[in-house]
């Protein structure tokens, strides 16, 4: 006889412990770097992905747009790395029902 499926709560508690991780190297970079350094702005992204799928779009909106405006402030307006991010922030200018639609797809990878 099988236990109770537990995948879905083992899921969440490993996103839990990513997002962990993710504000702790966040934390480590922002020392060394300061707020305003590309790796920041990875940084940032890289969190925003995992409070995302768990739910947390606030957050994970605050986060991109964030990151976004250190990659503006960065490279300028016309750099490659600015028109990769731009797509996530026209995504939450529109609602978090689009990044809900796009996780489910799978379209946005993390």
């Amino acid at each position: 006889m099988a236990g109770p499926d537990n995948s879905g709560l083992r899921e969440m508690m490993l996103s839990h412990a990513q997002a962990c991780m993710k504000r702790r190297i966040l934390s480590l970079d922002r020392r060394i770097y300061g707020d305003r350094h590309p790796s920041v702005s990875q940084d940032l992204s890289n969190l925003a992905q995992v409070q995302e799928q768990l739910g947390f779009y606030t957050d994970a909106e605050k986060n991109e747009r964030t990151s976004l405006d250190i990659v503006r402030a960065w490279y300028g307006n016309d750099h490659i790395e600015v028109a990769l991010e731009r797509p996530k922030s026209a995504l939450w200018a529109q609602g978090t029902r689009s990044l809900r639609l796009l996780s489910i797809c799978s379209v946005w990878s993390p």
